[in-house]
């Protein structure tokens, strides 16, 4: 399976996965916000293969917001928005290097687009 590996400052990395992308119908007649039932198509993307550690995070955004410290914990105690704000840094600030010929390059997302609210963000999220 194609992979990327992500070289950040301070001897750190984290390996990116291809995540295939395909179609699938979004929506429900259970509940009229959720109509009306309508295909969406979700292209190919890269994603961490673990979760994002407290050093990666901080090598990233500056700071570390989480409340039980250690830099090979996971990062925990972020906003949606802070999350958002770190893929967008991410992608800005760096280059992924294939590790493997036929890797394909990082998208400028490193999240697919979502529908506007999915059911796994906040209300918040919405604006």
């Amino acid at each position: 399976m194609p992979y990327l590996i992500q070289t950040l400052p301070g001897n750190l990395s984290f390996r990116l996965v291809l995540v295939k992308g395909g179609q699938f119908d979004m929506g429900s007649n259970l509940f009229e916000q959720s109509q009306p039932i309508h295909p969406v198509t979700v292209p190919d993307f890269y994603m961490a293969e673990f979760v994002v550690t407290q050093a990666v995070y901080e090598a990233i955004v500056g700071k570390n917001p989480s409340r039980f410290k250690g830099p090979q914990r996971p990062l925990e105690s972020v906003s949606w928005h802070d999350a958002q704000a770190f893929i967008t840094l991410l992608n800005k600030q760096y280059k992924p290097r294939p590790f493997e010929q036929n890797a394909l390059p990082l998208p400028k997302a490193a999240m697919p687009c979502l529908p506007k609210h999915s059911g796994n963000m906040p209300p918040e999220a919405d604006s």
